[in-house]
């Protein structure tokens, strides 16, 4: 098994390249993303072990990146500072382009798997902001007016976007429409029928466990990528849920298990059901 260590900064996320079965890079942050730098890792998996291809360093923590799905060399990175960067790693240092509109750190960036020239980005200030990278301003904002952890392009359409918030809400919008652009506003802490297992709504008893029937942050979401209506959310009461969005008053499923809250899930892309 093949391990790097990025030696003085600690990882926030990590994705393979679309282009590159054996590249990937790592967003990481010093200090755990608490003060201090960061640093884009670009790496190589080979025969003998992970290499690193590429180090960009930036002033603040990068907290998320994604990887162009129309040019190999490209990704761009959520900063700390409320910058993206968007960094071609045919080239040394500094990146080709950066946008400062967000007021607060960028925890979340997605590009586009459908359209393939835009992507998304989410921040602690209550937005969502869509970007093309031949243009120097953002295209569209989309308000959530609460600290926005995730969003994501569906897999599906190209003009349907949802992100998750420390509201206890999962948020889907459709850029056709005119503003606000919402079309599902859903409190993700709404109990199924027939009420959440008794067993589960226990855990929630003291200091650091959470009620799951009460609102909590959600850190996460992913889209089904073989159910169009699909979407999977998990957060700071360790639970996982997923939605349709068909119905939406309440969690299609629910999955206990974690023992801490949940930063990231991933819906499997070779089976409907994982």
């Amino acid at each position: 098994m093949f391990s790097f260590r990025t030696q003085g900064y600690n990882g926030y996320n990590l994705k393979y390249s679309p282009f590159h079965d054996s590249r990937l890079a790592v967003a990481g942050s010093a200090n755990f993303g608490l003060v201090g730098n960061g640093r884009l890792y670009v790496l190589g998996l080979t025969a003998n072990g992970i290499v690193a291809e590429k180090t960009f360093d930036t002033q603040d923590g990068l907290f998320d990146l994604a990887w162009s799905e129309l040019h190999e060399n490209q990704l761009v990175v959520a900063s700390g500072d409320g910058s993206l960067k968007l960094f071609d790693i045919g080239l040394n240092d500094f990146p080709i382009q950066t946008w400062q509109e967000h007021k607060r750190e960028v925890f979340s960036v997605h590009w586009n798997l459908v359209d393939k020239t835009t992507f998304a980005s989410s921040s602690w200030d209550g937005t969502v902001k869509i970007w093309s990278p031949s243009h120097p301003t953002s295209l569209t904002t989309l308000a959530t007016n609460s600290c926005t952890y995730s969003t994501a392009f569906s897999p599906h359409a190209p003009t349907i976007i949802s992100a998750v918030s420390s509201d206890s809400h999962l948020r889907v919008f459709d850029t056709r429409l005119p503003p606000p652009h919402a079309i599902h506003q859903i409190p993700v802490h709404v109990p199924p029928p027939g009420g959440y297992p008794v067993e589960l709504v226990a855990q929630g008893v003291g200091m650091g466990n959470p009620r799951i029937d009460q609102p909590n942050e959600i850190l996460t979401h992913d889209w089904n990528k073989y159910r169009p209506e699909v979407i999977a959310t998990a957060g700071v009461d360790k639970i996982i849920r997923t939605f349709d969005l068909r119905n939406p008053r309440a969690p299609l499923s629910f999955l206990g298990g974690h023992n801490y809250p949940i930063r990231r899930i991933a819906v499997s892309s070779h089976s409907y059901c994982r």
